[in-house]
């Protein structure tokens, strides 16, 4: 149901999770950024770090038409970062 992608080879600023959100907001695709997974118990390492920075959650629930949309607007966004 989901998909969980690296996105430490794409190019910069979209190889960050939270940019990726954002840039796909403007292509009307929505991902969840991976730092939203980390729970950090107990504040045992800085906030500012994230073995999940790298990464975002993408679903593959949808319908076929819709997931269609969405994986031609990533393609759009993508190509516009080369």
């Amino acid at each position: 149901f989901y998909f969980w992608a690296n996105l430490s080879k794409l190019p910069s600023p979209i190889n960050n999770g939270m940019k990726f959100f954002e840039e796909g907001l403007k292509e009307k695709l929505i991902t969840v950024p991976g730092i939203f997974f980390d729970v950090n118990p107990g504040k045992r390492r800085s906030s500012q770090y994230t073995h999940y920075q790298n990464y975002c959650r993408i679903s593959f629930g949808p319908e076929m038409s819709k997931l269609k949309i969405g994986l031609d607007s990533m393609e759009r966004m993508i190509k516009k970062f080369k």
